[in-house]
């Protein structure tokens, strides 16, 4: 069994000090102009918070300052490490929460979402969900529909952002039975290679999707990292 780690910060954990010292010392130009573009200061404070995270656990890893890690996109917008191919990460966030997991074996990606949101993500389902997926949710009681609700949006969200592609892969071309993918989208030539997982932090479920060799399984585990 192999581990993977989410190291997560609910958004309420960096200060106005360290928040101007993230924005000042480690964001480059084109990250500042992003910040300055958000209308209200609570998607600002998101921003810096995800920045801080992300530069945080990656200079853990690589061994070095935070703001001397660069990045670069994909064509979908999907962020890696200029000089470090072998190692992949990804970031999610929300207004409370933010996480990141970092992989040396193959592509990642990781997402959540408050359970709160249930309710809005039941209002998309026919446009999200394919129609197995939406019939099991509609066999479940109240609180375990909303559940599963939130819990199938994150795994779906985890995996398009692992395949690199972000929204441009529709979230009802493939499906999930359990926390496997039962229905693989056309794009995936080997849906075999991912694993998948949702652990609950902080009122909000988090989904890995993890490219894995072989038919071992995973373990995840959570780390809280404080700033400052």
């Amino acid at each position: 069994m192999s581990k993977t780690t989410i190291w997560f910060s609910p958004t309420a954990l960096l200060g106005k000090e360290h928040a101007a010292h993230v924005f000042s010392k480690w964001l480059t130009d084109e990250e500042r102009a992003r910040h300055d573009r958000f209308l209200f200061e609570k998607n600002r404070h998101e921003f810096l918070a995800t920045r801080a995270l992300e530069r945080t656990v990656l200079a853990a890893h690589l061994g070095c300052s935070p703001d001397a890690i660069r990045f670069e996109r994909n064509a979908y917008g999907k962020p890696s490490i200029v000089g470090e191919p072998k190692l992949r990460f990804n970031l999610t966030n929300t207004l409370d929460l933010v996480a990141c997991t970092v992989s040396e074996s193959g592509d990642i990606g990781i997402d959540a979402e408050p359970l709160a949101r249930a309710d809005t993500v039941l209002e998309v389902a026919s446009s999200v969900f394919l129609p197995s997926e939406i019939a099991e949710l509609e066999a479940l009681d109240v609180s375990a529909k909303s559940r599963r609700a939130v819990e199938l949006w994150t795994l779906k969200e985890a995996y398009m952002k692992a395949m690199g592609m972000g929204m441009s892969l529709p979230p009802d071309s493939f499906g999930f039975t359990a926390r496997a993918l039962s229905s693989p989208p056309k794009e995936d030539s080997d849906p075999s290679r991912w694993r998948f997982e949702v652990v609950e932090i902080e009122r909000h479920l988090v989904s890995v999707a993890i490219e894995q060799a072989g038919t071992e399984s995973i373990a995840v585990g959570t780390e809280r990292v404080v700033f400052g």
